[in-house]
């Protein structure tokens, strides 16, 4: 059972996580802190993908495993709601649980606090598919992993969720962009956390353009993202973004990543921000 064998280390603010999920201390390093004083919603999402990763193999099931069985797991959505984002040296815990199996799909939870207060950083949740590492078609969960790893519940309501409004967007722009080799993961795809900065970058230079003042004074409070296909190394990408102010402070945008030879989506987020 993940963790049923052993008490969460640290507090575990039971509105935030469920007993005996995975839980992770970790201290925010200078060098994931940008030009605001905190991390950005990337590094968040380097965060969760971190802990999930450690989370498998601590019921067995780490890298090499999957590698010999040629299989891998891959994020087809997330969604995160963000708290106030940490700065240097912030002292934090992670969490993460499984929270639904299906047949080549589980539902995996996340949350992360400042261990002092137990204040929210950030609350998510990930469906992942279980596919063939070479082929990326999806695979039947094996019976070691559904045995060894329990469901523990808790899902992040769906409820209220930033969709497109359908109103015509106050700003609209495109980014064009040469995925890195350094961006890509161990699957030779680009990493999905750096869809996140390809995103944020995008955004941000829309924003900067329209009001002519710092666009960092962006800052997050709910993201979803959906993967549709991979980005390899070289392929060039296009973000469209639009956005449109919501309320005094608010903002909603709506992105999509496409390549660019062919137009088929790679991406697409939905996102509220806060103009601090």
């Amino acid at each position: 059972m993940e963790g049923a064998d052993r008490p969460a280390r640290g507090p575990l603010p039971r509105q935030l996580a469920p007993s005996y999920a995975f839980v992770l201390p970790l201290a925010v390093r200078s060098y994931e802190v940008t030009s605001t004083g905190h991390v950005s919603a990337a590094t968040i999402f380097r965060y969760l993908e971190h802990v999930a990763t450690l989370a498998s193999a601590d019921r067995g099931f780490d890298s090499r495993w999957y590698v010999d069985h040629g299989a891998a797991w891959v994020v087809r959505e997330m969604r995160v709601r963000f708290g106030r984002l940490p700065g240097i040296a912030d002292e934090l815990r992670l969490a993460t649980w499984v929270s639904e199996f299906r047949r080549v799909q589980a539902q995996r939870e996340y949350a992360v606090w400042l261990a002092g207060s137990g204040r929210l950083v950030a609350r998510a949740s990930a469906r992942w598919a279980y596919v063939d590492r070479e082929r990326g078609l999806p695979l039947r969960i094996p019976p070691e992993i559904l045995g060894s790893i329990s469901v523990l519940g808790h899902a992040m309501p769906a409820s209220s969720w930033p969709q497109s409004s359908g109103a015509a967007p106050s700003e609209q722009a495109t980014l064009s962009l040469t995925a890195r080799g350094y961006e890509s993961d161990t699957q030779q795809h680009i990493n999905n956390c750096v869809y996140v900065d390809w995103l944020d970058e995008a955004l941000r230079r829309s924003y900067v353009r329209a009001h002519a003042h710092d666009g960092e004074r962006l800052a997050p409070r709910r993201l979803r993202i959906e993967y549709a296909r991979p980005v390899r190394a070289g392929d060039r990408v296009e973000i469209a973004t639009a956005w449109t102010p919501l309320g005094a402070r608010g903002l909603g945008a709506t992105q999509e990543i496409r390549h660019g030879e062919t137009g088929a989506i790679a991406g697409r987020a939905t996102a509220r921000y806060l103009a601090t």
